[in-house]
């Protein structure tokens, strides 16, 4: 295992949790909180970006595999990802009379970020052993947490109103010395690290679009006879579907039903980053010992009783602790369905199933997005209780989706010597 590769690897999902944060908490805010855009035309935001991402994802990973070059498009959308962060820096510094062009930077931000995870999960596989994956996959979603800890960090003293860039104090300020950082922390992957590229013949890579589209349906074909995967691509999005959609509304949450200011919304996030980045480590250490499906199981269940008893909650330091455990988990999880996915997938193939992967968790920000904006809407009557009903309705999704891991067959958690051309032949 090089440990170099697996310390850039790391960097990498660091550098991107720094942006992440100052955009998913304070961009957020400012289009629904100082900039009057609604909750429903908000979360349309993210309905664009995975509409995009469904038409472009299993087309790109496929080629990526096909071609054995899953570095070289991981370099070419970070770029893209540079280009968009620094876009929505800027533009509401300019732009003051209208919302359409953040709304759109805000759009591609979110299209590229995802897309950079289509070619950079499945380099799990090449820094690090089969039986090492839980661990290094736990390592990276460490890295995830505490670089949302540095953006927040980062970000606070501008939001509270320290002024470092022409214009308003408040929230703008934080925009674009995140997305710097995230620039200069995430160069080192780009730059330094090496992975093998499996570079076919140039007559493989010269292909017409009707061939293109073949190889991507016989590639359907392969994954869908893979043992178990199926089942875990629905339990992982609509386990997805609640989270993401609980982690995207959060700061409005804080916002509209407990009326915090930012310092303490703040402090809540810094928690929920902090107990994250220990659940990943912890799931991590679990996983390689107790099996990746049974930590997985595990820790479904726990949201299926975190997310109703949070909704619920009217003391504040009961709605803490609660959000704290929830946080472990949360640490935990994506860590965990990262390794299993390397797992269950023929490693030739894992780009394709990659872009599947994130393409679930995408589309499960196009169906969560949707029933949170409906039930918000539908209930605009109700005052901030309605945001309750929104949050615990997500544990519906969860449920479902444990019946579904539970039928994961657990002899492919272990691994298996075969290739994609044996479940194709199948």
């Amino acid at each position: 295992m090089n440990k170099k590769n697996v310390f850039y690897w790391v960097l990498y999902d660091f550098a991107n949790s720094v942006s992440f944060v100052a955009f998913y908490l304070y961009f957020s805010q400012w289009l629904v909180v100082e900039r009057g855009l609604s909750d429903f035309r908000f979360n349309m935001i993210f309905v664009g970006s995975s509409a995009l991402l469904t038409l472009t994802a299993p087309v790109l990973g496929s080629m990526a595999d096909r071609r054995g070059l899953r570095l070289t498009y991981l370099k070419r959308v970070t770029v893209m990802t540079y280009i968009c962060y620094l876009a929505a820096s800027i533009v509401p510094f300019i732009v003051k009379t209208t919302l359409w062009p953040a709304v759109l930077c805000f759009l591609m931000v979110n299209y590229f970020y995802l897309l950079s995870l289509v070619f950079y999960t499945p380099l799990l596989s090449d820094i690090s052993p089969p039986q090492r994956r839980g661990y290094v996959s736990g390592l990276g979603q460490f890295g995830n947490w505490i670089g949302q800890v540095a953006g927040l960090i980062i970000c606070l003293p501008l939001v509270k109103g320290m002024v470092l860039l022409p214009g308003p104090p408040g929230r703008v300020q934080a925009f674009l010395p995140a997305t710097l950082a995230y620039i200069a922390l995430s160069l080192p992957m780009i730059l330094l690290f090496r992975a093998p590229e499996r570079h076919l013949t140039v007559k493989a890579a010269r292909t017409t679009g009707l061939q293109e589209m073949q190889e991507f349906a016989e590639n359907c074909r392969g994954l869908l006879k893979v043992p178990g995967i199926v089942l875990f691509l629905l339990s992982y999005f609509l386990f997805a579907d609640a989270l993401l959609t609980i982690s995207i509304n959060f700061p409005i949450f804080l916002q509209q039903v407990w009326s915090l200011p930012d310092s303490i919304k703040s402090s809540i996030l810094l928690m929920i980053l902090v107990c994250s980045a220990l659940g990943s480590v912890l799931s991590g250490w679990a996983s390689d010992r107790l099996g990746l499906k049974p930590t997985l199981v595990f820790l479904l269940l726990g949201f299926c009783v975190l997310l109703p008893v949070i909704a619920m909650q009217r003391n504040f330091v009961s709605f803490n602790i609660a959000v704290a455990v929830l946080s472990v988990f949360f640490g935990s999880v994506f860590a965990v369905t990262r390794a299993l996915l390397t797992r269950l997938c023929p490693n030739e193939k894992l780009n394709f199933a990659s872009s599947f992967y994130v393409l679930f968790e995408r589309f499960a920000t196009f169906i969560g997005p949707m029933a949170w904006g409906a039930i918000v809407s539908g209930m605009a009557d109700s005052g901030p209780v309605r945001y309750r009903w929104a949050f615990g309705a997500m544990a519906v999704f969860v449920m479902i989706s444990v019946a579904l891991a539970l039928k994961i067959p657990k002899r492919n958690e272990e691994g298996t010597a075969r290739t994609a051309l044996d479940y194709i032949k199948e």
